[in-house]
């Protein structure tokens, strides 16, 4: 399934792609699709008849966070007709481009070949850089134990 819509500019742009079907992986009685590339992005229905765009934990245990919805009792996300929302950081709004239909099987090959292409920049700018450094959580602040110096760990994906 090829969920489009938003621009390079709208929020939740990076949740554009094809979704592909997980063989024997259900939700909710209807079917779960990953991102492809093997990104951690689900496209599952909730038991709020909901067809939402979340996280792994999301998706398996119906905690209550995703990035991406909308309200339909459609059996597939390509059937949808309703208008889907999305996060803009502060509250879902109308995303009415958005859309999930089936993709040809060019479409699929293409938006894997970017995901890699995209994948393979990052991490050229990452060797750039190396090392980074997390500062701003005074002595008493929570997480404060996570500032520091970080570097670049090769052959990791």
């Amino acid at each position: 399934i090829l969920l489009e819509g938003q621009q390079q500019s709208d929020h939740q742009h990076g949740l554009m792609g094809v979704y592909e079907l997980m063989e024997g992986k259900e939700v909710n009685g209807r079917g779960v699709w990953q991102m492809a590339g093997g990104q951690e992005d689900f496209m599952y229905y909730s038991n709020n008849k909901q067809w939402r765009i979340g996280g792994r934990e999301n998706m398996e245990t119906g905690k209550e966070t995703w990035w991406i919805y909308v309200d339909s009792t459609a059996f597939t996300p390509d059937q949808v007709t309703e208008t889907w929302k999305v996060d803009d950081g502060t509250a879902f709004v109308d995303a009415p481009k958005v859309r999930a239909r089936m993709c040809s099987a060019e479409e699929k090959r293409a938006a894997v070949e970017r995901l890699e292409q995209e994948r393979q920049k990052a991490m050229a700018a990452a060797r750039e850089v190396r090392d980074i450094s997390v500062e701003g959580q005074q002595q008493d602040d929570n997480q404060h134990d996570k500032m520091g110096v970080y570097e670049l760990m090769d052959s990791r994906r």
